[in-house]
């Protein structure tokens, strides 16, 4: 099934791009997307994950404009958006 992902800050540039397409599983999980997103997207990969292939706590997942809490384990839908956020400091 088809994952479209929106990427925001420093996860854009590092993808090359605003959005990037995704195929998984059905049934697969956010994170367990995210983690297909990384395994595809070598530029994002260390900026998303942790050494051990867990997401990065820092990293905002939201789908379809919803905020996910990052023990979700609601199954995904063929043709879900999914936006990730890096953090962003300021001064």
């Amino acid at each position: 099934m088809i994952v479209n992902f929106q990427l925001w800050g420093q996860l854009r540039q590092a993808a090359g791009g605003t959005s990037y397409v995704v195929d998984v599983p059905d049934g697969v999980t956010a994170t367990e997307a995210v983690q297909a997103l990384a395994s595809s997207c070598e530029g994002v990969r260390s900026m998303i994950l942790d050494d051990d292939g867990s997401v990065r706590p820092v990293i905002l997942i939201f789908r379809e404009g919803r905020q996910l809490e990052t023990d979700d384990t609601e199954s995904l839908l063929t043709g879900c958006e999914l936006t990730l956020m890096s953090p962003i400091a300021g001064g």
